[in-house]
């Protein structure tokens, strides 16, 4: 398996809670996945009214036998996992 190029992806994105009243608001964890093929980080913060959520995404570049695969495969497989896990949670 090879990987030419490292891949870096920073995305951000603020939710805006102006509607959000007497409701309190539950944040996940802070996610940190880190491994011989890359990294994976994903942060919540509450700024007054907004959420503002941080992911990055780093995928080394580099030649991996075809043996060490299920490791990569299990790289991403935990990333999409933490993913489906993490939920903003608006409690009354």
């Amino acid at each position: 398996m090879n990987i030419d190029y490292p891949i870096n992806i920073l995305d951000s994105m603020v939710y805006d809670l102006s509607f959000i009243g007497d409701y309190s608001v539950d944040l996940p964890e802070k996610i940190s996945i880190e491994t011989p093929f890359g990294t994976y980080q994903e942060s919540y913060k509450q700024e007054s009214l907004q959420i503002k959520v941080t992911q990055q995404f780093e995928l080394y570049a580099a030649e991996y036998a075809l043996e060490i695969y299920p490791d990569f495969y299990a790289f991403i497989n935990n990333i999409k996992k933490a993913q489906r896990k993490s939920a903003i949670v608006l409690t009354q």
